[in-house]
């Protein structure tokens, strides 16, 4: 018996798997409880940090604090874009490798859907 590929738009795709993520994070409230939690403290972490900047991005003694500020942002937006990802992604990874092997969708469109929810 032959096997059948279906090829799908990237936008099709994304949407159809933004949709799914999104019925799995209403039926999955935990996770959603994690999501939001994890942002509150990064985020918390952050004005922390920085709470005390006077916010004169023109004085070369500030530009180590505002480069220190927008690196520890984006370690923490990625660490924050991940950790959902690594946390599931073992419990869907049979679905995800037959859905991808049958060209549903690709590796990106999974990603981002993932981390657009």
């Amino acid at each position: 018996m032959e096997q059948r590929t279906v090829s799908v738009s990237a936008c099709k795709a994304f949407r159809t798997l933004i949709w799914r993520d999104y019925l799995n994070a209403i039926r999955n409230p935990h996770l959603a409880n994690y999501r939001l939690l994890s942002t509150i403290i990064v985020t918390a972490f952050a004005a922390g940090l920085y709470f005390r900047f006077n916010g004169d991005y023109a004085d070369p003694s500030n530009w180590k604090a505002v480069s220190g500020f927008m690196f520890n942002i984006a370690v923490g937006f990625l660490i924050l874009a991940m950790t959902p990802v690594s946390l599931v992604f073992p419990t869907e990874r049979n679905v995800f490798l037959k859905e991808e092997s049958a060209k549903l969708y690709g590796t990106f469109s999974y990603f981002l859907s993932r981390n657009a929810v």
